[in-house]
């Protein structure tokens, strides 16, 4: 198994020392939130990009994904800075790029879903060339909101580039069984969050200290074979985002003990 960590947790901190800090903590993987502040697509010229790579090489830290969401961002703005993500994740040479779907107008629910259909094969195209995945996330009370719309979806945009980003503490909200979420994705899962949840409640709190049965979800992981990496996507818990990376390790060697490397 590998284990990487989102620098959106780190949003406060250089993007330099987020990124040695987290190899220094003993990942063997990072994923680069374009939100955070030093990575605004804005600030990242050739040169930047090129050392951001060097760096990560420096300190043997793998690439597990870009992500850009803009969850805050008006819609116009997010559809804009996601074609310059894709480009970015390109310049980086990053296997995947995740994305989120928007938030849900019931009213109008068809029509945004169809609108999104659209745009994901958009996006897709315009990834061909350097073979980038796009990867969606099931958020609640978003278009694409639990697993069996995240399944749906990659039904319906029918592209091979098109695949799922799968966030532990999200399905955890809105699946009755976590297993047969991912039994469902097995055929789409590129890149997994690690998260855990407590009262129904979206905290992204370090793995244990929530509901999440996690030796069932490690059976199930394992019954799909799935190779892909494992990226801890916590917010709280912890006084500091050091603080915060060094348990969910701790944290995963007690719960995954034999497959987790100390």
């Amino acid at each position: 198994m590998r284990f990487g960590y989102r620098t959106l947790d780190f949003v406060s901190w250089k993007i330099e020392d987020a990124i040695t800090r987290i190899a220094e903590l003993g990942y063997e993987g990072i994923e680069l939130c374009l939100e955070h502040p030093d990575l605004a697509p804005r600030n990242l010229t050739p040169s930047r990009v090129r050392y951001l790579l060097s760096l990560l090489q420096d300190y043997g830290l793998e690439l597990t994904a870009l992500s850009y969401q803009g969850l805050n961002d008006q819609l116009e703005i997010r559809r804009r800075n996601t074609q310059i993500a894709i480009e970015i994740a390109s310049a980086f040479r990053a296997p995947v790029l995740i994305i989120a779907s928007r938030r849900a107008e019931p009213p109008r629910l068809r029509a945004q879903w169809d609108e999104l259909v659209m745009w994901y094969q958009q996006l897709c195209q315009q990834a061909e060339a350097s073979g980038l995945r796009i990867a969606v996330e099931a958020i609640p009370d978003m278009v694409v909101h639990r697993t069996e719309d995240l399944c749906r979806m990659v039904h319906d945009v029918q592209h091979p580039l098109f695949a799922v980003n799968f966030d532990i503490g999200h399905a955890a909200l809105t699946d009755d069984d976590l297993s047969w979420a991912i039994y469902s994705l097995s055929q789409w899962l590129v890149h997994v969050h690690l998260d855990d949840v407590r009262s129904q409640q979206e905290h992204h709190l370090i793995p244990g200290e929530g509901q999440v049965n996690w030796t069932e979800l490690k059976e199930a992981f394992e019954s799909i074979g799935y190779r892909g990496p494992f990226v801890f996507d916590v917010r709280q818990g912890g006084n500091s985002p050091e603080e915060r990376a060094a348990r969910c390790l701790e944290a995963i060697r007690k719960l995954w003990s034999e497959t987790v490397p100390a």
